[in-house]
Order: C-alpha cells, then sequence, then structure tokens
C-alpha cells in the first residue's frame, strides 16, 4: 500500500515542481478509525525553495483545492494548507489531511 505522506507530496510536487523545488520537511502519520473505516489523520511540512516561490504557492492551495484529491490506495476525505510561512528565500507550508484506506 502506498505511503499517504509520500503520495500526497508527490502529487503536489507534480503540480508546482516546475515553480519551485519542494521538499517534505516532515510527516507525521497517526492512525484513524471509524466503525466502518482504516486509515489516517497526516501532518506534513513542506519546503518550497526558488524564485517562484509565490506562483507555487498559489498552484499549491489550488492542487489542495481540487474535490477529486486522490492518491493509490487511499481516499483523500480532508486536505487543507494549516499554515504558510513566507520568508525571503523560502516558504514553509503545512498540510493536515484526513485519508481512508481503499
Amino acid at each position: 500500500m502506498t505511503d499517504p505522506i509520500k503520495a500526497i507530496t508527490g502529487r503536489i510536487r507534480r503540480r508546482c515542481g516546475s515553480l519551485a523545488d519542494l521538499s517534505l520537511e516532515q510527516g507525521i502519520s497517526d492512525p484513524w478509525q471509524s466503525l466502518l473505516f482504516d486509515g489516517g489523520r497526516h501532518h506534513i511540512a513542506l519546503r518550497l525553495d526558488g524564485e517562484r516561490i509565490d506562483e507555487a504557492i498559489v498552484a499549491l492551495q489550488d492542487e489542495v483545492g481540487v474535490p477529486d484529491f486522490v492518491i493509490p490506495g487511499h481516499l483523500v476525505a480532508e486536505i487543507s494548507v494549516a499554515a504558510i510561512d513566507r520568508c525571503a528565500d523560502h516558504a514553509l507550508i503545512k498540510l493536515d489531511a484526513v485519508t481512508i484506506r481503499n
């Protein structure tokens, strides 16, 4: 089964990788269950570097806002930008996501 953090990061990298260098700074997953579903809660910290960071942030926000955000082996039930820390030469972005295993 695909690691949700790597899959989410990969999907975002495909969207904004031509605009800025994207690296995964931290990824934390906690198991999540309901009566019918198994999945996880994920906290992801990404770093963007490059000259077109602001454009990359917009692309990232657009990608996270897509209603059918899908990754292999999981349904992304919820994903949001929790924080953006913009510095002169980079940006740190925190995402929160909930996935359900297919």
